[in-house]
């Protein structure tokens, strides 16, 4: 009878002392998280930029689908966008709601303006201050506008009365934001990057896409017909761009005038009110095509109006920045390539200039 409990006991013992033998220790647990943590940290940077070439894809679409709102519009009116009705009023994001499916936004405009007799600038008839969270939230929720790589959340600023900035005494102009913007300029670059409000003006001719309408009846701003169609492209649509990518600095993103007293001007940087294109310093709609790249990290200079990184293009996906063509393609442009006067960007700018160009 001993010797079966010494047999039994023994035998319990090496169980006892087999199972201890499988367990893992402490270091080798913190050996296996090690090894893990450096595989993540070895994925990680390539999932980063799977979801960036998501985002990037997506952003590419948007501007296809604003492309097919374009060539919508030229369909149904046989004509271009007009780049804007006149200083302050409706400009191109706003005229082309009906044709990317926002035909109730549209009306709504339609109602709080007049028929676009009003301006869409604060300084008249306080557009953006005097609306509801609701109705701002509105204005800024057509997903198509916006890049994803950017911003996920677009917020609705509010302005703040009387904050003027230091030129020309006007009111802030907010408004729903985007971040692109149609090309608009001269033959030639005016105070460098300068985008003008008029599209032919002190012997500077328009050269880009768009145009501003043409009252039909002299003194009925209601009444108006867009000037131009394809047959102004002569260069052809695959040579043309007609809307990018444009730069914002990372601190700027859905900043306005009044936010904050770190840049006067906020306006320039372009994140404020794409519906007012024709008005002095308007950068939130436009850019010219002798504009060069900027990084989005990069802080706005301050050298003057027009001046510096405020009117010019660039996204925030790595090393390059997005294009739509005329023909609703959209390419990626690298960010390095030569830019300003002569050079291919300018060119795939402007309407006739006749250069020959090789789309990048």
């Amino acid at each position: 009878m001993k010797d079966k409990q010494a047999t039994c006991q023994s035998k319990g013992v090496g169980r006892h002392r087999k199972s201890r033998g499988n367990a893992f220790t402490l270091v080798e647990l913190l050996v296996v998280i090690a090894i893990i943590g450096t595989l993540v940290a070895l994925l990680l940077p390539a999932v980063q930029a799977a979801r960036e070439a998501a985002r990037r894809m997506q952003c590419a679409n948007h501007l296809k689908q604003i492309g097919l709102g374009i060539h919508n519009f030229h369909d149904s009116n046989k004509a271009l966008v007009p780049s804007g009705l006149n200083a302050g009023r409706m400009g191109f994001w706003g005229l082309i709601y009906p044709n990317i499916e926002q035909q109730n936004l549209y009306d709504y405009l339609v109602n709080l303006t007049d028929g676009f007799r009003l301006k869409v600038i604060n300084r008249d008839a306080n557009f953006w201050n005097d609306r509801t969270e609701e109705e701002r939230i509105m204005m800024n929720a057509v997903s198509i506008y916006f890049c994803p790589s950017r911003r996920s959340v677009v917020t609705t600023p509010y302005g703040t009365d009387g904050i003027t900035d230091d030129w020309n005494k006007d009111y802030g102009h907010f408004g729903p934001q985007g971040d692109y913007a149609i090309v608009f300029g001269r033959t030639q670059a005016r105070w460098k990057e300068w985008i003008y409000n008029s599209d032919n003006q002190a012997g500077y001719q328009c050269a880009t896409p768009f145009r501003v309408a043409v009252e039909a009846v002299s003194g009925q701003p209601k009444t108006w017909y867009a000037k131009d169609n394809f047959s102004r492209i002569a260069d052809g649509l695959s040579n043309q761009i007609m809307i990018g990518e444009k730069y914002l600095s990372t601190d700027n993103i859905n900043a306005c005038p009044g936010n904050t007293t770190t840049y006067p001007h906020r306006y320039l940087v372009g994140d404020c009110n794409i519906l007012g294109v024709h008005y002095w310093n308007m950068y939130a709609a436009v850019r010219s095509p002798h504009s060069g790249f900027a990084k989005n990290s990069n802080p706005p200079t301050a050298t003057g109006l027009g001046e510096g990184d405020h009117g010019h293009w660039g996204g925030i996906h790595p090393g390059v920045c997005n294009f739509l063509l005329g023909d609703g393609s959209v390419r990626a442009f690298s960010n390095t390539m030569p830019t300003g006067a002569d050079s291919v960007l300018s060119y795939m700018g402007m309407v006739d200039d006749g250069n020959p160009v090789q789309v990048p």
